[in-house]
């Protein structure tokens, strides 16, 4: 189920970036008038496209974190063997 969201995230973030780079030609041919975002986008492009891919794929990591580092059978003898010999 995550990984469908994660998917659907990618699908939007591309989807947002196309229309930030084509956006006008989009708006023509669908003979739409372009959006007032979608304007205010296209001047802070490279701020747009960072924050855009920062936050879409700090989603989709989320989503696909296992936890498979945080439940190590033997952490409690790891953690009492790093406490008496002092090496961390």
């Amino acid at each position: 189920m995550n990984q469908y969201a994660s998917y659907a995230i990618s699908a939007i973030q591309m989807a947002i970036f196309a229309l930030i780079f084509a956006g006008d030609a989009i708006c023509g041919a669908m003979k739409v008038p372009k959006p007032s975002f979608l304007s205010s986008l296209q001047e802070n492009r490279m701020m747009a496209i960072m924050s855009i891919w920062l936050v879409g794929n700090m989603l989709s990591a989320q989503l696909l974190n296992t936890g498979a580092f945080a439940s190590w059978p033997f952490s409690r003898h790891f953690t009492h063997l790093l406490l008496v010999t002092g090496s961390y």
